[in-house]
This record gives C-alpha cells, structure tokens and sequence, in this order.
C-alpha cells in the first residue's frame, strides 16, 4: 500500500476556497488542513492506492533509457529539447516499436541517438459535435456550446527509448516501450483536418543528465501546429533550482486572429459555428481539437493555415475542445456590434466573452471547456477566441496564447525555485471587441526525493482584453470584453506537506469599460471562474524510467 496525495477540484464553499478528493483507491481517506498564499482554507486528501497497481511500468527495464547519457547539465537556459513531428499521416498502435520521423519541428538542433530518452505526446485529438446548436462540442443539449464529444487520446504521453540513432534531417525509428512487446502503451495519430479537426503528436527528445543547477530562461519552443510546446527534463541525481524560473508561458496552443471584417450574409448572430469565407464574426482559438484557418501566435502579423480547420467552420461563439469561442456579432450586415471572445480552459472552463456593442446581445464566444487530466494526460493551455471588429487592422482583437507543459523527473530537487506555465492575454483591441485570454498549461514533476526550500507553480489563465480602455466608460456603449481564461496544474511529487509549494492564481478586477459583463467581472454579474488545481504523487511514475534502480 501506498499513499498518493491527490487534490482535485479547488472550488468554494461557505466563502472559503476548499479541495475535493478524486475518487480513487480503495481506503478511505485521511483529511489534512492547510492554508494557501490567498489564506483560504484547503482540504487536503491522502489517498491510500491498492498495491494491485504497483509496480510501476518505469521499473520495466525495455523502457530504461541511459541515465546520465547527457553528462552534467551546468546552469540550464534556453531549450534543451528538440522536437520532431511523424514524417507523414497515420495512426501508431499499442505495441508499436518503429515510427517515421520528420525533420526536427523546433528546439535544440540535438539529433537522435541510441540510448536517448523520447516522449511521445498526443498533442490534438479530442473530436466535437459540430452541430450548430447549444450541442455544438460535447454533444449535450443547450448551452454553453463548448466541449468536446471524446477525448480520443488527446493529452496522453509515454517514455520510450531509441534503439538507433536518428537524424535531423527524419528518419526511421526504432524503440522501446512499456507497452505490449516492449512497444507503445498509447494509440498516437496524425491526421490532416477532414471531419474532425488536425490530429497531431509530437515526439520530444528529452536530455538525461546527472546533476542539473537552473539558470534563468529554460523554456520550450512555442507550440507551432506541429511541434513544439514541452519543456521534459530529467536528472538521475539532483535538479538544483538554484533561485531561478522555468518558464513556458505563452507556449501552448494559440489564440483567435483577430480580423477586420465589413459584415454580409449567410448566417445569424446566435449561430455557434460557420465558415471562415463569411464576412462577419470572429475565429475561434487552436486546442485539443483542432486548429483554425486564422490565429495569433504573439507575432505580428496573423497566421493563415488556409484550412478551415473545425468541422462545418472556425468562426463563431462555439468552444471547441479546451479552445475559445469567436465573438458573435450582433449585427451581421455590418459586424459593428462586437463582442468578446471566450477564454482559454484547462484545469476548468474558461469565461464567456462580453456582451455586443450597444445592442447588449449575449452572445460572446463560450469559453475552452475543462480538460480532466491526469498525471500522465496533460494538455497544453487553450488559446482565447477573437473579438469581433471591423474598424481596426492587424493583429487587434485577437485572443491570447495558452500555457505551455513541464514535465520533470528527477531523484532530488533542491534549492529554490519557481515554474510558469501561464497563459498570455491577446493584444489590446482599438474599438471593437476584446479576445479572450489564453488558459494556463500543465505542470508534472516526479522527484524521490524532496529537498526544495519553496517551488512556486504558476499557472495562471489570462484576463481578457479590455475593450475601449482609454476611453471613459459608456455604459450603454462599450464593446465586449474577453472571457477569462483557466488555471491548471498536475503536480507530482512524493506526499509531503502541502505549503512546500506556494499556489498563486490570476484575479482581475473589473475595470468601468466593462460595461457589459464577460465572465471576468464579477461586480458586474458575471461568475467567478472556479480554480482547479491537481496534485499527483503516483507509484506509476516511480523511479523514472531514467535512474539507475530501473534497470536493475
């Protein structure tokens, strides 16, 4: 038997902030109090898991890598993986030991050799229903249309270790797995948009050193549609924070493009989905389901896929997946009734956007829905769907990126130090409607040891964007506010006191130009977004697959 620390589903109750257990394991569970950095009351559950669980797949010795392959890691910044994508469309079984690798998507410029250690991640794969009516996403009657009809594999992730070398240029590779025949766990697909939206999966060299120390700025590659996204790390000793910050914020999927559009026909301003080729209303964002034809990446000028990208369209206020609705506009003729885009969602769902201009319609994107991860099922954070606008140009009104996922595995972590995986608001919109903020992204460290003074975990969902903020507020006038975005995190570390990490999440307080209420405004009616936040300690994760004890 063994004790797992999960706390799940951080919510309120009698005003104060409370953790509810995830059923799992057989005992019944052992209550402990603790107090967060806001001074709200948390109950922690300790969970007792059968041993019929144990022991680990990471004990199996075909899926041990070479630990310390990489020598000692001296004072880590920058990417330190490198990440590539299949070579072409498919689908990887359970036990498979061989893929096609394309050349390498982003990160290190580190090739491929025998002995190292790889994550394989489904990064898109959830499908929707994509009727347009308050079932639009998962399916269910009525609104919020948001969600997704089945996850698939989205989100699921395994080590494997390579049996030959590879190099960046792609190529053939063989491995090891914990899976069937020394092969894959997981079902990993790759597929081009048809009738559901792209399904991709990444595979993510990941260094094996001994002994790490942390310097500022190690971070991921930005998620880039096909690579890109993870920060994975692992040490067979000890991982020295050092005082410094990990930080994958703005790294996950991306938001909504923002586009200056005069208005036409062909549609209605309660619609949930339509096409990109109409000249009104605004685009959802990029998530676990798929990828729309016009997003914004943090640059400066909008990406155009030039695929639709979501089943029957990529505009309008449905949420697909964990990712934003577009704003609906009020006045399709003229799209000069704009509203908000919908918050990201990952560890919960993200916010509605604004209410339309003037005419006050409700009918803001829904926010990204809740993504019920897992230790080893995380998601990258859900972009912000755009506002809808037509007066400004550029890069206005589009919503925000998601955050990134760390994933750490080490036999100690000491010093001090910090992880971000926030999401980033959009950029501020000119007079039209606002995009929704990007949701916070997943946060795995496993350690056998603990050893940290403090490890804060941030993963914060943005705020929307405020519409018309340099101009005194209207209230019968302003343009839609983005939705909010969501916090998330799955921490794993072995049961210890809570406060050896300190929690911070996002608040925004409402500011006069909200004139009509996103859910981000809660003086001015709308909810409160509900704050969930994981915390896994599992022997399924133990040791990793890269210390030594594994190929015993």
């Amino acid at each position: 038997m063994k004790e797992c620390l999960i706390c799940r589903n951080i919510g309120y109750a009698n005003g104060k902030k409370v953790i509810s257990p995830q059923e799992k394991g057989t005992a019944a569970p052992i209550e402990a109090a603790a107090v967060d950095d806001d001074g709200c009351d948390l109950t922690v559950t300790l969970i007792t898991l059968p041993a019929s669980i144990q022991p680990s797949v990471a004990q199996v010795s075909p899926g041990c890598g070479i630990p310390g392959n990489d020598g000692n890691g001296t004072l880590l910044t920058g990417v330190v993986n490198t990440y590539f994508p299949p070579s072409s469309s498919g689908t990887l079984s359970p036990g498979a030991t061989q893929m096609q690798l394309g050349p390498f998507g982003s990160g290190s410029n580190t090739p491929v050799q025998t002995g190292d250690l790889l994550v394989i991640m489904q990064m898109q794969d959830a499908a929707i229903n994509s009727t347009n009516t308050g079932a639009y996403g998962d399916g269910v009657a009525n609104d919020p249309g948001s969600g997704a009809s089945n996850l698939n594999s989205a989100g699921r992730y395994e080590y494997i270790v390579a049996t030959n070398a590879v190099p960046l240029t792609g190529g053939t590779l063989q491995f090891q797995g914990t899976g069937s025949g020394n092969g894959l766990v997981n079902t990993h697909t790759q597929a081009n948009f048809g009738t559901q939206g792209q399904r991709r999966y990444q595979v993510t060299r990941t260094p094996q050193y001994n002994e790490v120390s942390l310097a500022p700025g190690l971070t991921a590659s930005a998620w880039n549609g096909s690579t890109g996204g993870v920060l994975a790390l692992d040490a067979s000793g000890q991982i020295n924070f050092n005082g410094s910050t990990i930080d994958v914020s703005g790294r996950g999927f991306r938001g909504g493009g923002g586009r200056q559009l005069t208005g036409g026909t062909g549609g209605a301003d309660t619609d949930y989905r339509n096409l990109a080729t109409r000249n009104f209303h605004s685009p959802k964002a990029e998530g676990i389901a798929g990828t729309p034809q016009f997003l914004y990446d943090g640059s400066t000028a909008l990406v155009n896929t030039g695929v639709e990208g979501y089943p029957e369209g990529s505009h309008w206020r449905g949420a697909p997946g964990n990712a934003g609705g577009g704003g609906s506009d009020g006045n399709i003729v003229s799209n000069d009734q704009n509203s908000g885009g919908g918050g990201g969602g990952n560890g919960g769902n993200g916010g509605r956007g604004g209410n339309a201009w003037n005419s006050q319609e409700p009918y803001g994107g829904f926010g990204g829905a809740l993504f019920p991860g897992a230790a080893q099922q995380v998601v990258l954070g859900g972009g912000g769907g755009a506002g809808t606008r037509n007066n400004s140009t550029g890069i206005q009104s589009s919503g925000g990126r998601g955050g990134g996922i760390v994933l750490i595995r080490a036999n100690r972590l000491t010093g001090t130090g910090t992880i971000n995986a926030n999401g980033t608001m959009g950029p501020a919109p000119a007079n039209d409607g606002a995009g929704g903020g990007g949701a916070g992204g997943s946060i795995v460290v496993t350690t056998q040891a603990g050893g940290l003074s403090t490890l804060t975990t941030n993963t914060q969902g943005a705020a929307g964007a405020d519409a018309w903020p340099t101009t005194t507020a209207e209230l019968s006038r302003g343009h839609g506010s983005g939705g909010a975005a969501e916090v998330a995190s799955c921490f794993t570390q072995p049961p210890i006191a809570l406060p050896l990490s300190t929690f911070k999440v996002a608040s925004t307080a409402p500011q006069p130009w909200d004139n009509f209420p996103s859910e981000r405004s809660p003086v001015l009616g709308a909810k409160a977004a509900p704050l969930i936040r994981a915390i896994f300690q599992e022997p399924s994760l133990e040791p990793s697959v890269l210390h030594p004890r594994c190929c015993l």
